[in-house]
């Protein structure tokens, strides 16, 4: 058995690496680059306790949300008029927080596109399906 340990991906990787396939793709299907982006809702605040306290804190009075998915893709689409996509990134065996899953329901609810993605192809796959792009 190895002492090395294998990897896997975080999910910040993850994100990252669907930001960066959309920085190129985009532009083959005549898409501006914008209107994919990120919600930094689980950012990581570095530094020592108290001044993350008071970033989030900040933050939080400029509109931070709990529970608001990673991505999202601001492209109307006729199975979800007028809205977007949603996209949650997770890796396994995470899944969303009982907060994150309400407001999931919650934006399906009000007919937007929501998908909790596993890996970065599995959201390049889901951005892909819901602008018919395969």
């Amino acid at each position: 058995m190895s002492l090395r340990r294998t990897l896997k991906p975080s999910e910040h990787q993850e994100q990252k690496a669907v930001i960066d396939w959309w920085r190129l793709a985009c532009k083959g299907y005549g898409l501006p680059e914008y209107v994919l982006f990120s919600i930094p809702n689980g950012a990581h605040l570095a530094g020592d306790s108290r001044l993350r306290a008071i970033k989030m804190a900040n933050l939080k009075k400029t509109g931070l949300r709990p529970g608001i998915p990673d991505l999202f893709l601001a492209i109307p689409e006729p199975r979800f008029p007028g809205c977007g996509l949603f996209i949650e990134m997770k890796v396994k065996p995470n899944k969303p927080s009982a907060e994150q899953a309400k407001v999931i329901a919650d934006l399906r609810a009000a007919s937007y596109g929501v998908s909790v993605c596993y890996s970065a192809d599995e959201a390049v796959e889901t951005i892909k399906d819901y602008l018919y792009l395969k």
